[in-house]
């Protein structure tokens, strides 16, 4: 991950990597807001907000996941663990119809 993470950040210095880099995460967050969309069509879950604004929730949620133990966060001070274990419920959750 670390090394992602870096490679990510020396990139987002170069324009033609950095758009490379925005098209990736883009097409990450187009995944999920057509699941969002997806569960609120075909499960009739009731979304906080729209599909779009909620991926883009989801995927900042992950980023922010992901870059803040390699800052040297520890898990007694930002429960990662538990904050994915809890959106995991709530997928599976949502995905039963509850």
């Amino acid at each position: 991950m670390r090394a992602l993470w870096e490679l990510w950040a020396a990139g987002l210095a170069e324009p033609d990597l950095a758009a490379g880099w925005r098209a990736a995460m883009g097409g990450w967050r187009e995944l999920l807001a057509s699941v969002f969309e997806e569960w609120d069509r075909e499960l009739e879950v009731e979304l906080p907000m729209s599909p779009r604004t909620l991926a883009t929730l989801v995927a900042n949620i992950f980023q922010g996941i992901e870059i803040e133990p390699l800052a040297g966060v520890h898990e007694r001070d930002a429960p990662h663990r538990q904050a994915l274990e809890a959106l995991g419920a709530l997928i599976e959750r949502a995905e039963r119809g509850a």
